[in-house]
């Protein structure tokens, strides 16, 4: 039995009171005195701290308006599992230790994208979202701290935070104006998934400011799913792992898992990596390389399919547990669920070591409900009854008996 002799749990609840002595701004459509008749009037009287609780319009219609926040605030619903509705643009306004945190919102426009404006801090805006849905993109370069989780939006483009348990279109990481040795991380969703036409690319990342964990997600692309332009090179490295990663195209120059960096060394583990088998013409490959990106990637367990006549695609190392199979054609992944139709080469055939234990402890399940972080623990997860939610726990892998171990948990109420 492992032990430990000291616990510290550090939980970040994003609540309806974030402040002992926040003042609740109530937006209430033809409510009483002391109340406000939009959200941009309960924004322009609040003071940094304050909640703006909003009640849906009695109409039925969300409220018609763009925001400007430039305070720190948090904007919940009046009503419990209630998302609140919005059709308009979020502009944050980026200053020194600004906290923003939007709980529950459903924003209908359909180019109510969420952008920002102001100087780089040297201490980034942190902004918060959680069980919200928009049709509209999601665009913070350089002096943000995002963090998105159980919720739904098209393409969102970032540069520092955490991506975590959502459905998306597109995920975009680029470069950072303040580079560190954190880790950004995308954990856990459904990227270009969903609907009959996938984005040209699932994922794509080009920054070398911080590394990347790209784990548990379900990611589909009609060109390239995955494209890694550019990687941070350091002491550490960038990591994929228990993806599933698949594209729809038939052209042979294409590949789910496309590797273009010069610089920055890669792990890939435990992963589904389709190739695209098309009338017996060559097609998509699983992996493709240019520059260094073979060099400097290394594989370990991970399921992968060439198709017939394609000598173009980059093989594995089958001596690193790589299992070259047509489990892994693209046509053979149910891209709701993650799981292949048929086939069973992926269970427990991941890494054997302790840190990629699957929830039960048994050998890893290649694919995206291997390993601690499994897609069971994200979707589905909006319109959920549950009062409130952890949306992610961070704990070392292995834990040896008398050393300490710290955990973080974040989450959020409803």
């Amino acid at each position: 039995m492992r032990t430990t002799r000291l616990l510290s749990l550090i939980c970040l609840i994003f609540s309806s009171v974030n402040l002992l002595f926040a003042t609740d701004r109530i937006v209430q459509h033809n409510g009483p005195v002391g109340t406000y008749a939009s959200i941009s009037a309960a924004i322009t009287a609040a003071v940094d701290g304050d909640n703006i609780v909003i009640n849906n319009r009695t109409d039925a219609s969300p409220w018609t308006e763009d925001l400007t926040i430039n305070k720190t605030l948090t904007f919940v619903s009046a009503v419990d599992n209630v998302q609140w509705l919005l059709d308009g643009t979020i502009s944050i306004v980026t200053a020194e230790g600004r906290v923003i945190t939007m709980v529950g919102m459903k924003n209908s426009a359909n180019y109510g994208h969420i952008t920002k404006t102001g100087a780089i801090p040297a201490n980034r805006t942190k902004l918060n979202i959680t069980y919200s849905e928009m049709l509209g993109n999601i665009t913070l370069i350089s002096g943000v701290d995002l963090f998105l989780g159980s919720s739904k939006a098209g393409t969102v483009t970032f540069s520092y935070g955490k991506v975590i348990g959502n459905e998306l279109s597109t995920v975009i990481c680029n470069t950072d104006a303040n580079a560190s040795d954190d880790v950004n991380l995308i954990i856990g969703n459904r990227i270009g998934a969903t609907g009959t036409v996938p984005p040209i690319q699932g994922f794509y990342t080009n920054t070398t400011s911080h590394y990347i964990n790209f784990s548990n997600n379900l990611v589909r692309g009609s060109s390239d799913a995955v494209y890694i332009a550019a990687l941070k090179s350091g002491s550490s490295s960038s990591s994929i792992a228990n993806c599933v990663i698949a594209t729809t195209a038939v052209n042979q120059n294409t590949a789910s898992l496309y590797l273009a960096q010069t610089i920055g060394n890669l792990n890939v583990d435990n992963s589904i990596i389709c190739g695209n088998y098309y009338q017996n013409f060559q097609s998509s490959c699983s992996i493709k390389t240019e520059n260094n990106g073979g060099t400097l990637t290394n594989f370990t367990y991970n399921l992968y399919f060439i198709p017939q006549g394609s000598s173009n695609c980059f093989s594995l190392n089958t001596s690193q547990g790589n299992i070259f199979t047509s489990t892994a054609e693209k046509d053979n992944i149910n891209m709701t669920t993650g799981l292949p139709n048929s086939g069973t080469e992926y269970i427990n055939s991941g890494s054997p070591m302790n840190e990629f234990l699957d929830l039960d402890l048994t050998r890893n399940d290649i694919g995206v409900y291997g390993g601690s972080y499994s897609f069971n623990n994200f979707m589905p997860f909006v319109n959920n009854t549950e009062s409130s939610r952890v949306i992610y726990v961070n704990t070392p892998r292995v834990v040896n008996q008398g050393t300490t171990m710290n955990v973080q948990a974040i989450g959020y109420d409803k």
